[in-house]
């Protein structure tokens, strides 16, 4: 006689399947099974084809009935439910293959903000899912839409839902940077107000420690600067933000690094900071994509070209129509600001063709120390 069961196996096999073996071996009827427990004669056939869970209760009484221990039908019966479970979360997990970029995924690999999982196979598919899952902190990917700190990804309806859950994961890694960022003071406003003019004193010297003498200013008044590669298919220049504690978010792009693109998108952030509710996830898109140009937006846009150019000044500029690089340069000087922020204003605006004097830009490092 039969006293003892394998209960660990990946497939989900019934416990019933066992119990009917043990009744065949006593030339014993469910309906006798039944009669002897105490159960009705259902019950016992539920449970014979696995619809019907044993219970604790239940295990206590077949082992006064068969030769099995109650401590066997309780784990033949947890193996069974655990069975069943890791079969509806492989559903669900590859329910969730359409959400997951590889080149996204890859790109978070190789900064170490996932771990690597290379292979198509639909177990290296499913193990993306899972490390996206503990990335994001959610227990399908299908709930990101709902999490508030992402939520600014989903909110146009004409971007694919690939590129919304990459901007999703943008935001989530410069979330997490933020979070590890050393010596952050609490978040206070009119300090950062104040800041403003320095902060475009140091854009005069992009190409020299901008990034680190910013950053450490700004922590200062609550606020973390993070830079972050950019994500393919995301199209994202930055992004302001507030962690739970109250301090705030500065989140640059490094899809480009061109000092005029890096030091306006740096400025339209500020923007956000200062003049716009908080508590808001505030992305900025590709200027080209005229379908995010919200009003505040354009009034965190009209903020950067004022810090950056005042209005005035560049209106008699333009009047003059000179846009030699000699002019350029001249007026860059008169209004201290580095003359690739003068020329990419002026390419953005027609005046100077995308290709001219390109060799008046400059580029960010942010590698250095």
């Amino acid at each position: 006689m039969a006293t003892s069961a394998t209960v660990t196996s990946d497939l989900a096999v019934p416990p019933g399947d066992y119990l009917q073996e043990v009744l065949e071996e006593r030339e014993m009827s469910q309906a006798e099974l039944a009669r002897r427990i105490g159960r009705p004669v259902q019950t016992v056939n539920e449970i014979v084809k696995g619809t019907k869970a044993i219970t604790r209760e239940t295990a206590l009484q077949l082992e006064q009935v068969l030769p099995v221990g109650a401590h066997i039908w309780i784990a033949l019966e947890d193996a069974y439910r655990l069975a069943l479970a890791k079969e509806g979360e492989q559903e669900k997990l590859e329910s969730e293959f359409g959400l997951v970029d590889t080149a996204v995924y890859r790109t978070l690999a190789e900064y170490g903000a996932v771990p690597s999982v290379a292979g198509r196979s639909n177990e290296s598919r499913r193990q993306r899912v899972r490390e996206l899952r503990k990335f994001f902190g959610v227990a399908s990917l299908h709930n990101v839409p709902d999490v508030q700190s992402y939520r600014a990804a989903f909110r146009v309806s004409t971007t694919g839902l690939v590129e919304e859950y990459a901007i999703a994961a943008w935001l989530c890694w410069g979330e997490k940077e933020a979070k590890r960022h050393e010596h952050l003071g609490a978040y206070d406003a009119k300090a950062v107000s104040r800041l403003v003019p320095w902060l475009r004193s140091r854009s005069l010297d992009p190409e020299g420690r901008w990034y680190q003498d910013v950053r450490q200013v700004l922590a200062e008044c609550g606020v973390a600067l993070v830079v972050l590669p950019h994500l393919p298919k995301t199209r994202v220049h930055g992004a302001t933000f507030w962690l739970p504690s109250g301090r705030a978010v500065v989140q640059l792009s490094l899809r480009h690094k061109r000092a005029d693109i890096v030091l306006f998108s740096f400025f339209h952030e500020i923007g956000h900071l200062l003049r716009h509710r908080k508590r808001r996830v505030y992305v900025s898109w590709d200027p080209e994509r005229t379908e995010y140009a919200d009003v505040q937006e354009r009034e965190a846009d009209e903020y950067a070209c004022e810090v950056l150019i005042p209005s005035a000044a560049l209106d008699a500029f333009i009047g003059r129509m000179d846009f030699s690089q000699r002019a350029i340069r001249e007026f860059a000087q008169e209004v201290e600001v580095h003359p690739s922020v003068v020329l990419g204003h002026l390419q953005k605006q027609r005046y100077v063709a995308p290709d001219a004097m390109n060799d008046l830009h400059v580029y960010l490092d942010f590698d250095r120390g």
